[in-house]
């Protein structure tokens, strides 16, 4: 099912953990929250932000970075649901890569980015 060397599996998750991570993450208007598609990729996660009303969304630290084909949409959904009275925090790395996390090795920069991302989750918990 891995077209990629090195990739992790879509069915790391497995499909019950990922109906559920879905119900707590993809308010969609419809409430079917994601799909797996029929190569086990989940669907439906990247229309986070599409939901017409984002008031009562749990608060987010949102991450994005500059060379992330997501980034506008990060930027876009923190902003949204601060304008709905949602605590939202939103840290951009303009000079790292989506999914940068997994690069520890490469970079020292993603290391300072972990540590400031945990450090904001750490805060927000309490």
């Amino acid at each position: 099912m891995n077209d990629l060397p090195g990739t992790t599996s879509p069915d790391t998750l497995g499909t019950p953990m990922a109906g559920k991570l879905g119900s707590l993450c993809c308010p969609c208007d419809a409430g079917a929250g994601p799909t797996t598609s029929r190569r086990g990729f989940l669907t439906g996660l990247a229309a986070l932000g599409a939901a017409a009303d984002v008031v009562g969304t749990p608060p987010a630290l949102v991450v994005t970075a500059g060379y992330d084909p997501l980034q506008d949409e990060g930027r876009d959904y923190a902003a949204r649901l601060n304008a709905a009275g949602v605590k939202a925090q939103h840290l951009h790395y303009p000079d790292l890569v989506h999914d940068f996390y997994i690069m520890g090795d490469v970079s020292p920069a993603v290391e300072a980015a972990a540590h400031e991302a945990a450090d904001a989750m750490k805060a927000a918990l309490g």
